[in-house]
C-alpha cells in the first residue's frame, strides 16, 4: 500500500453522505418497494417509509439516552433537538465515584427499528471485508457490519483498533448504536477506495484487506467518526443521517459565507 500524507486524509464521510441524502430525498416522494429502498412492511400490509423508520429509531435511542441520564441523576431535556452540554455530563460523571452498571446505563440488545435502519444502509447486507451475506457482527469503531469469520480477524487487531460486537447477542449503549447508524459499509468502503486501499477484485481477500485497519488513513476515519458521534449525541433526539449531515453542511457553508464577507468587506 502507498504511504499517506496528512493532505490525502480528507473527506472521511462526505462522498457517501451526499449520495445518501439525495437517495433519501427521492425515496421520500414515492412508495418504497423493498428493504434496499429503506422500507419495512407493517402489520397491516402497508409500507413503512424511511422517515417512519427514523422516527421509530429516534424513540428507541431517546429511551436509551434517558435511562443513561437517569443513572447520572440528571433530568433529560424536554425539547427535541436539545440536550445537555458536555460540561454538564462530565461534571455529573465526576460526582459519581462508582462505575454505572450496564443494566442501568441504558444498555440493551440492539433496538429493532435501529437494526432495520442499520440494515437498510448501503452495503450493510454484506460483510465489509469479504462480502459474505451473513453480516451479523459489527465493528463499533468503524460503524460497519461483517461476518463471523472476519469478526475474528478484527478481534485479532485488538479493541483499540477495532471494537467488535454481535448485533444479536451483545448489549449496546446509546453511543455505540449511534456509531453504527452514522457509519456504514459503503461509507467506509468509499473512503478506502479514495485512498487506494480497496482491492480491485471484489473476490480478493488478502492480508491487505485486514492490514488497512492499521493504517494512518483508518486512524483518521476512526477519530472523525468518533467526534461526529459525540456531536450527534449532544444534539439530543436522533433525527437521522440526513438531518445530521444537513446541519454539518449548513455550518460549513455559513463559515464560507462569513469568510467571503470578511474578504469583500
Amino acid at each position: 500500500m502507498p504511504p499517506y500524507s496528512e493532505s490525502q486524509l480528507s473527506n472521511w464521510g462526505d462522498a457517501s453522505s451526499s449520495s445518501s441524502s439525495s437517495s433519501s430525498t427521492s425515496s421520500s416522494s414515492r412508495p418504497c418497494k423493498s428493504l434496499d429502498e429503506q422500507c419495512l412492511p407493517t402489520n397491516h400490509g402497508q409500507q413503512r417509509t424511511h422517515e417512519d423508520l427514523v422516527r421509530m429509531a429516534g424513540v428507541e435511542l431517546e429511551s436509551m439516552r434517558k435511562l443513561y441520564l437517569q443513572s447520572l441523576q440528571i433530568s433529560p431535556p424536554v425539547s427535541p433537538g436539545k440536550s445537555l452540554t458536555s460540561s454538564a455530563l462530565s461534571s455529573s460523571s465526576s460526582r459519581s465515584s462508582s462505575p454505572i452498571p450496564k443494566s442501568h446505563d441504558g444498555s440493551r440488545s440492539f433496538p429493532p427499528a435501529c437494526l432495520s435502519l442499520l440494515q437498510s444502509l448501503p452495503g450493510n447486507l454484506h460483510c465489509i471485508d469479504c462480502h459474505a451475506a451473513d453480516a451479523s457482527w459489527a465493528s463499533v469503531t468503524y460503524g460497519t457490519v461483517m461476518c463471523l469469520k472476519c469478526s475474528g480477524r478484527h478481534r485479532g487487531l485488538g479493541v483499540q483498533t477495532s471494537y467488535v460486537k454481535s448485533l444479536t447477542m451483545d448489549s449496546w449503549n446509546h453511543s455505540q448504536v449511534l456509531s453504527m447508524l452514522e457509519g456504514g459499509n459503503t461509507q467506509l468502503s468509499q473512503f478506502f477506495s479514495r485512498h487506494h486501499m480497496s482491492p480491485t477484485d471484489p473476490n480478493y481477500y488478502g492480508p491487505d484487506v485486514i492490514n488497512r485497519y492499521n493504517t494512518k488513513a483508518a486512524l483518521f476515519y476512526k477519530h472523525h467518526l468518533s467526534n461526529h458521534i459525540k456531536s450527534v449525541a449532544e444534539k439530543g433526539v436522533y433525527l437521522g443521517r440526513e438531518a445530521c449531515r444537513r446541519g454539518k453542511s449548513g455550518t460549513k457553508s455559513s463559515g464560507k459565507s462569513k469568510s467571503v464577507n470578511k474578504k469583500t468587506g
